[in-house]
């Protein structure tokens, strides 16, 4: 929690564009991806049989 209140202050205007980059790494994004990717392979081999 207090890691986060920090992170919080330093960016000052969190209102700003672009800050929801900075606030998710490129994993996370990476990760949203594969996910979604699996998600949908899923669906089209669920379709398949």
């Amino acid at each position: 929690m207090d890691c986060a209140h920090g992170r919080r202050q330093g960016h000052g205007s969190l209102t700003a564009p672009g800050v929801k980059l900075h606030i998710f790494p490129p994993q996370a994004v990476a990760l949203c991806v594969l996910l979604s990717i699996v998600l949908l392979f899923r669906g089209l081999y669920n379709i398949d049989i």
